[in-house]
């Protein structure tokens, strides 16, 4: 019996140490797994890094030689819509001159720099491969005279300064007064409209200076002695529409020229002579 504990003892022990060299073999399995799939990450971070570096550049190298190719090179600007400012103005505004290349055009840029200019209301740019480029400018037009501190402003339909009148681009225009009434703006704009699509008895031209007598009141000079307009600000439109019939009625009797004033207000109107 004794024998038999001893070799079962002994077989015990070689069990125990095959165990721990095959747990010994899985581990160094593994570690060598794991050398393996770092490898791996590593060259296919590297073949990728290589592919993008190399696109990278070959969309650069493209783009310069696109850029300096002759056949991009600009060679007709046509511009449109200007009045007050000039082609070669607009073109140095823009920063775009004939020859140099289309692509290289920075249409962003040139945008910007033309609505810096007070008169510039809105830009179009538009790029016609491979030589052409469109600008479209919409430019501000000045309705009024506004006086500043500084003197003489151009201003639009609703009475807001342009730019300082100047001797090279001298036009005569109404003289407006807003006085406090800034929230009249609106009022303003409505009596400009009618002046500009003649849809009142007199012209732009043949209007002295405009201005708000008071919160309610409008009030337009003529020139060459013509008669002061009176109208009230409450439903304008009516008004304007009352003072066309009334002109006409006073022509074709002859008085007109006798007429110092003409007012409207409250659904009447008064001729003073």
């Amino acid at each position: 019996m004794k024998r038999q504990t001893g070799s079962v003892q002994r077989r015990g022990s070689l069990g125990r140490k095959s165990s721990a060299a095959s747990k010994n073999t899985r581990g160094g399995g593994r570690q060598g797994g794991s050398l393996v799939r770092f490898a791996t990450t590593c060259l296919w971070l590297g073949g990728t890094t290589v592919f993008l570096v190399a696109v990278s550049w070959g969309l650069l190298a493209g783009y310069r030689y696109l850029t300096s190719h002759p056949y991009f090179t600009l060679r007709e600007v046509s511009i449109e819509g200007n009045e007050r400012l000039t082609d070669t103005a607009v073109l140095q505004l823009a920063g775009i001159a004939p020859g140099e290349n289309s692509l290289a055009v920075d249409m962003g840029r040139a945008k910007n720099r033309l609505m810096q200019n007070p008169w510039v209301e809105r830009v179009l740019l538009r790029r016609i491969l491979p030589d052409k480029v469109q600008i479209h400018v919409q430019e501000r037009k000045a309705v009024f005279w506004v006086r500043k501190q500084d003197g003489l402003y151009f201003a639009d339909r609703r009475g807001e300064a342009i730019a300082p009148v100047s001797r090279d681009r001298f036009v005569s225009l109404p003289l407006l007064d807003l006085g406090t009434q800034h929230e009249h703006r609106e009022t303003v704009a409505l009596f400009a409209d009618r002046l500009q699509q003649r849809r009142l008895p007199f012209s732009a031209a043949e209007v002295d200076w405009v201005r708000f007598d008071s919160e309610f009141v409008l009030e337009a000079q003529l020139r060459d002695s013509g008669p002061r307009v009176v109208l009230e600000t409450h439903d304008l439109a009516r008004h304007c529409q009352k003072l066309l019939a009334v002109w006409r009625d006073l022509n074709e009797r002859d008085e007109l020229d006798e007429a110092s004033s003409l007012v409207f207000f409250r659904d009447k109107a008064w001729a003073r002579f």
